[in-house]
């Protein structure tokens, strides 16, 4: 009889996980332990913390790029937004994103395209310093009220790479074929 078991090992120093699969092989009453390592490269940790009970740790289903936000209000009830109208939803949580990246919260497409919602901003930028509670302000800009139920799956989350820039004015700036010409220009 043999029994597979994956186990993770995080290293808070390197800042990886470390993921294997321990094989036990189990004969005449005798056991024999195989590990097989799987380095599963450079996984950047994200911290999570509850800030309420009601909160739920964000995750993501197979495949997918973002990280599924619930949110509920102060409540514990259902919302309506009306036709044009908003509200401010709690997740219960707060980050610690890796060093050097931030998260962005979007509405989840099935959300926008079915719902008729959208964050009043567009998009939700946390800091890497930002250690308070994630709020969203979700817009109504279809033509009827629409329900949001009580911890709802509304929003997704992305990690992304921060760049620390230096800026520098400057008298000119170098050409390019498209040059100042704004909207439109590109002929598309």
């Amino acid at each position: 009889m043999e029994e597979k078991h994956i186990v993770r090992d995080f290293n808070s120093e390197a800042g990886y996980i470390t993921s294997y699969v321990k094989t036990i092989e189990a004969t005449n009453n005798e056991a024999t332990l195989n590990n097989v390592h799987y380095y599963l490269g450079n996984c950047r940790i994200l911290k999570v913390k509850k800030l309420d009970e009601r909160a739920v740790i964000p995750e993501s289903f197979k495949g997918g790029a973002g990280l599924d936000l619930y949110v509920y209000d102060e409540s514990g009830k259902d919302i309506v937004i009306p036709a044009g109208g908003f509200h401010k939803f709690h997740t219960g949580l707060a980050i610690e994103t890796p060093q050097g990246m931030h998260a962005e919260i979007y509405v989840r497409s099935s959300v926008g395209c079915k719902k008729h919602l959208r964050l009043m901003n567009s998009v939700g930028i946390v800091d890497e310093s930002y250690r308070g509670e994630i709020l969203v302000f979700i817009h109504n800009f279809g033509q009827n009220a629409i329900e949001v139920k009580y911890k709802e799956r509304l929003c997704q989350m992305l990690l992304k790479e921060s760049y620390n820039v230096h800026v520098v004015e400057v008298d000119e700036l170098s050409d390019t074929e498209r040059g100042s010409n704004g909207f439109g220009s590109t002929g598309k």
